[in-house]
């Protein structure tokens, strides 16, 4: 504990021993009042209660006297304790506890309690000094263990690894938490420095080299082992592989997998056979949950078997079965097996024959039919895997199981003993068949099972998954769009995340956009169960792009409302289509893209002429450019220019950059002459953002066929342009005046006051730039000689600079 400070200087001031132990009683506890009975006990040996209240009274006057403070004032038959005028280790211990500063505490709390306090100790103070000390390591220690407890079920485990090496030091002999400390050292990544906490505990408990460990920590070490054997096979690999990407977004959901697989061993009823099921949508990140677990459940000492199955091979009776159990880890368990079950097991795993007696493999017909003979055999070589330890029996795309795995799977749970056996399982509702095994059997056990369900990432997670997957700096608003796009399915981000450029980042409904290859075999599975109705609802709603409701899309599919409500019902059954107040839209935006590029491009043609058409009739109406892309992707140019017209003359004036992006779509989207006329326009709007280098390109293009403008239009174009040539340097002086010397000509045939002064203003600049005086006050003369409105900001600062120069003023 630290000395008190002395009068606000800073430096320590010297206290008696006695002083000492004062100091350490009424600051040994986060009290502000203290017994004085207790304390004169603690202090002094005599039973004289007057002599020792007249000692402590003298005692407490010493030290406030000697520090400058009254750190401790009599208050009747207590002490009290002016805490904030002391600086106090305690306090700092029970900060540094309650902030998880394990380390920083523990280093306190070695330092020893009240270790300054080794003369005058009476009997009575030295045990309240131990009882402290045990107190303070008790409380740290229940501190970590809490820490400990639910890092670990988060498997947040940085923070389970700090945890655990505290707890370590406080009890460096204990073999319990050495296995927690190498267990989150592995699952934080550190394989090598859990093998050395190891051999440094080993070395600790007997230097002599003969300590033998527990059995849990020999398998401990020896997964351990295998961990850095897996991860340096993976550094050697090419650097195309990809790493499993961060888990975000699923902290209560990995809680809840963790709390329903690590039960105890029976004890408190839960033994026997248990079923996990984790499902959500296609790539919502069921498997990489379900590893995440795993992979610490192994450290755990659980035998892990795992198996996936797949839509090409869901007709090989048996294959999830018989893969796992091809391995030579079974082999051992095979050969306790009695006969007729080794044989008709090791028939069916011709691999682990070798050594032993070779069988006849057993025949297909026998196989897929799946006798009583075999499920038999399945039984009692699980029951003698599950007999040497608890054991997790992991399916991944559960929905593909063949029919014969479904029915040794009911056999076994049927017939299972109180052996503590897990089957976990990670399906897609979406694609089970009602007709099929696996969907009743998943329906049988829905009573008992536990479900985990897994739901879209929400916005915050989304961005923070591509960021650790993606190398583009992208600003906030594509990430909004590349989340929009994925619906915050995981696989979908990190697959659209992965191949994203500053220039490909995911947009609209189109014939390009970029849509993952597990996405589109995700859309073109669902397409294949739907009726030629329901396929045509989709491609509609793929074509209009966005919520709508349902009359506009029977208008667009050509089908009653019935039968599109009913073909909506199917979509929205197989997850393709959500309902939303403002309408029906796809589930996905990337579900839109790849519906849309499965259209045929005739097809495709007619569906946007009918959603121009829908739009351009609707109440209120669609946006013209809207309907101008339509058009334009219906292949009909003529009607698209026109509705791209409409949408710049009700563009904002006002609103420069706004008018610019509207112009510029719909210059894309028009042909012809009303292509000229929008190329005009966005000359000078392109001037007026100072985008020169663009007011010259579409000003150029805008007077290549000047006949579609009107002569005063086609003069605006020019000014713009001469004057962008010359801020850019490409036309000189001498060029730029004549080239203005040219449209003040034409401005004066049209008579338009207006443009004559802005050619004037214009003059007026580049001569003043050129730095030629005399020429800038005459034609000032000329400007102000002219009646007409005042004109732009330009020509107000020549009038309120120059001229004041040129005394006009």
């Amino acid at each position: 504990m630290a000395a008190p400070w002395s009068g606000g200087t800073g430096e320590p001031s010297a206290i008696s021993p006695l002083q000492t132990g004062l100091l350490g009683l009424a600051f040994g506890d986060s009290a502000t009042r203290i017994p004085r009975a207790s304390v004169q006990r603690l202090l002094w040996e005599s039973r004289d209660d007057r002599i020792l209240r007249h000692r402590l009274s003298q005692l407490i006057y010493q030290m406030n006297r000697t520090v400058a403070e009254r750190v401790l004032e009599p208050d009747g038959e207590h002490i009290r304790v002016h805490r904030h005028l002391v600086a106090c280790d305690v306090d700092e211990y029970l900060t540094l506890t309650g902030s998880e500063d394990f380390a920083n505490a523990c280093d306190i709390l070695e330092r020893g309690f009240l270790a300054a306090c080794h003369q005058r100790r009476t009997a009575a103070l030295a045990d309240w000094i131990e009882e402290q000390r045990i107190h303070k390591r008790l409380h740290l220690r229940r501190a970590a263990l809490a820490v400990w407890e639910k890092a670990e079920a988060a498997h947040d485990w940085s923070r389970a690894r700090r945890a655990s090496e505290v707890l370590l030091r406080l009890d460096p002999r204990e073999e319990t938490i050495l296995r927690r400390v190498m267990r989150a050292r592995v699952m934080a990544g550190q394989v090598r420095e859990a093998e050395a906490i190891y051999w440094s505990f080993a070395e600790r408990i007997d230097p002599s080299g003969e300590w033998m460990p527990e059995p849990a920590t020999s398998r401990l070490l020896k997964n351990v082992r295998e961990a850095y054997r897996r991860s340096a096979q993976r550094s050697d690999r090419t650097t195309g592989s990809r790493d499993d990407p961060a888990l975000v977004g699923r902290s209560s959901e990995l809680a809840e997998l963790t709390r329903s697989l690590y039960r105890s061993d029976g004890s408190d009823g839960s033994g026997g056979w248990r079923t996990i099921a984790v499902c959500g949508e296609a790539g919502v990140g069921k498997t990489r949950l379900v590893r995440e677990v795993i992979k610490s459940a192994r450290f755990r000492g659980y035998r892990v078997i795992e198996t996936s199955t797949s839509r090409l091979e869901s007709e090989i009776a048996l294959g999830p079965l018989l893969e796992p159990l091809s391995a030579p880890w079974v082999l051992p368990f095979l050969r306790t097996l009695t006969e007729p079950w080794r044989s008709a097991m090791l028939s069916m795993l011709p691999e682990l024959q070798e050594g032993m007696k070779r069988f006849r493999d057993a025949p297909l017909s026998a196989v897929a039919g799946v006798s009583r003979h075999m499920c038999e055999g399945f039984l009692r070589l699980f029951t003698a895997i599950v007999e040497s330890g608890k054991t997790i029996f992991f399916m991944d795309a559960f929905h593909w199981a063949d029919d014969a795995t479904i029915a040794v799977l009911e056999f076994l749970r049927r017939r299972w003993n109180n052996s503590d056996f897990t089957l976990l399982t990670a399906y897609c509702e979406e694609e089970l068949w009602p007709d099929r095994m696996v969907t009743r059997f998943l329906q049988e056990e829905d009573q008992q099972a536990i479900a985990i369900r897994l739901t879209e990432l929400d916005d915050a997670a989304a961005v923070k998954l591509v960021r650790s997957v993606t190398t583009v700096d992208a600003a906030e608003s594509q990430l909004a769009r590349l989340t929009r796009t994925a619906g915050g399915n995981p696989r979908f981000l990190i697959d659209l995340a992965s191949g994203a450029t500053d220039e490909t980042m995911p947009g609209g409904f189109h014939e390009h956009a970029a849509v993952p290859p597990f996405a589109r075999q995700v859309v073109a599975r669902r397409l294949a169960r739907l009726d030629d109705t329901a396929r045509s609802v989709a491609f509609g709603l793929a074509v209009l792009g966005r919520t709508t409701s349902v009359d506009r899309l029977s208008v667009v599919s050509e089908d009653t409302r019935a039968k599109c409500l009913n073909a909506l019902d199917r979509l929205h059954r197989l997850r393709l289509v959500d309902w939303t107040p403002q309408g029906v839209r796809f589930r996905y935006d990337v579900f839109g893209q790849a519906v849309y590029q499965q259209i045929h491009p005739s097809r495709r043609a007619v569906l946007h002429a009918r959603t121009a058409e829908v739009l351009g009739r609707a109440s209120p109406k669609a946006p013209p450019l809207e309907v101008a892309r339509h058009y334009a992707l219906a292949g009909r140019p003529r009607l698209a220019s026109m509705c791209a017209l409409e949408a710049v003359q009700q563009a904002d004036a006002e609103d420069v950059p706004s008018r610019f992006r509207t112009l510029l779509a719909a210059y894309e989207l028009s042909e012809g002459s009303r292509r000229g006329i929008i190329a005009a326009s966005l000359s000078r709007t392109c001037y007026d953002l100072n985008r020169l280098g663009q007011a010259i390109h579409f000003g150029v293009e805008a007077l290549r066929d000047a006949k579609c403008l009107q002569a005063s239009e086609s003069i605006v174009v020019q000014l713009a342009v001469a004057q962008a040539r010359h801020k850019l340097g490409l036309a000189d002086t001498e060029t730029s005046l004549a080239e203005l010397a040219e449209i003040e000509k034409s401005a004066q045939t049209v008579g338009d006051g207006a443009i004559l002064a802005a050619v004037v203003e214009t003059r007026v600049e580049i001569l003043e730039r050129s730095g030629m005086r005399d020429a800038v006050v005459r034609q000032l003369a000329l400007l102000r000689a002219m009646d007409v409105p005042a004109q732009p900001a330009a020509r107000c600062r020549i009038l309120s600079t120059l001229a004041l120069e040129a005394g006009y003023g």
